[in-house]
């Protein structure tokens, strides 16, 4: 037997539901042409149609039901129960209870809400981490202005999507490293080449100067003073390496006074160099780098939590089923 797996995608009210209701009943009865009657390619109780909702699988089941009738299939349309229609978790455990030898795992499946599947993520990355990769990580995500809304740097955030995407696509760890290099080379391919001046040095030359000369030209604007106060930070962070990239693009933008924009704009032209700067590149790598490494780690890890506790997670609940499908009709006789 052939099992024809298709995919759907499309926004809100796109006509999802009405291409579904389409491919079912045209599996199911068909419509026939002339005096040739209508044929099927599967048996009401042999397909699966999966939704986000119990109301949309209802709905679902309706329009197909309905749809059967208008061809003059009565008995396609009383045997449309038959079919497993649900949400994708409801009919993957209701798959994978009944083919669990087929699916290699226990028949008892206990599978963790998502707050329990988070702290265990949590966890797998932590402990995959010494003390130093901590402070590395925060380090570059500072730099790079990785952070969230409370401030807090978001790294874990994204390993924790990384891995989340990868399993949800069944990307094997070891296949993360060489689609990491494959990104970050795509990045690196919008940035200007890299030049082999010492852009710190002369960031930092031409704010000494500029600092100067507004005080020499006495302009005593509040908006100038909240230029040289942002100057004066920057070259504090400078001296202590911890001067975010976002920063140079913001002393491109700051605009003092008029009687010192022409005094500031060496600073600008300084700072609007920033794509060139090598130390951007390193960073990039680095961070690009790290966040897939510790993605391999955490994964492995947190499969280990899991088989140690004897559960499964939605995401294996999605893959599990698939695979199952996928697999010869002879070793999951009667799945379909």
């Amino acid at each position: 037997m052939n099992h024809d797996i298709r995919i759907t995608g499309a926004g809100a009210g796109t006509g999802k539901t009405f291409q579904l209701c389409e491919i079912i009943s045209e599996a199911l009865g068909g419509e026939g042409s002339g005096d040739e009657p209508a044929t099927s390619t599967c048996s009401p109780g042999g397909f699966i149609a999966t939704t986000f909702t119990r109301k949309a699988a209802a709905e679902l089941t309706e329009r197909v039901r309905g749809k059967l009738l208008e061809q003059g299939l009565e008995e396609a349309a009383l045997r449309v129960e038959e079919a497993l229609v649900g949400t994708v978790h409801s009919v993957c455990m209701r798959l994978l209870e009944r083919f669990a030898y087929e699916a290699g795992i226990s028949p008892v499946i206990r599978v963790m809400d998502e707050a329990m599947e988070s702290s265990l993520i949590g966890s797998a990355i932590e402990d995959c981490l010494h003390l130093d990769e901590i402070s590395r990580m925060e380090s570059l995500a500072n730099r790079l202005e990785q952070r969230e809304q409370d401030f807090s740097s978001s790294w874990k955030k994204q390993i924790r999507n990384l891995i989340s995407t990868a399993r949800s696509n069944r990307i094997e760890p070891q296949e993360l490293s060489q689609m990491g290099k494959e990104s970050l080379q795509e990045i690196m391919g919008f940035l200007p080449p890299e030049t082999s001046n010492d852009l710190d040095a002369a960031l930092r030359r031409v704010i000494q100067e500029v600092i100067s000369e507004i005080e020499a030209n006495t302009d005593t604007t509040k908006t100038t003073e909240k230029v040289v106060v942002k100057l004066r930070d920057t070259l504090r962070q400078l001296d202590q390496g911890t001067l975010a990239w976002s920063t140079w693009w913001s002393l491109v933008k700051a605009s003092p006074g008029k009687k010192s924009a022409d005094d500031y704009q060496p600073v600008a032209d300084v700072a609007k160099r920033v794509e060139e700067h090598p130390q951007l590149r390193k960073d990039l790598e680095d961070y690009s780098h790290q966040i897939h490494k510790i993605a391999v780690k955490a994964l492995e890890v947190f499969q280990q939590h899991k088989k140690k506790r004897g559960m499964l997670d939605y995401s294996d609940l999605e893959v599990l089923t698939l695979e199952l499908l996928e697999k010869p009709a002879r070793r999951c006789k009667g799945a379909l």
